[in-house]
C-alpha cells in the first residue's frame, strides 16, 4: 500500500499555487486511494503527461 503524506491531506490554502508536480502527487495519490490500489497501478509520470500536454 502507498505511504500516505500528510501534506497531500490537507488542503491547498485558498490563493496559493500548486506546482505541477505537487498537483501530479495528489492526484496520483487520490487515484490509488479511489482504486483501493489494486492491480491498476498509476504512476505520477503519467498524471504529469496528461498535466502538461
Amino acid at each position: 500500500m502507498m505511504e500516505i503524506d500528510r501534506n497531500l491531506l490537507s488542503k491547498p490554502e485558498h490563493g496559493k499555487y500548486v506546482s505541477i508536480d505537487k498537483l501530479a502527487e495528489i492526484i496520483t495519490y487520490n487515484i490509488s486511494f479511489i482504486r483501493g490500489n489494486s492491480k491498476g497501478r498509476i504512476s505520477q509520470q503519467e498524471i504529469l503527461n496528461e498535466i502538461t500536454t
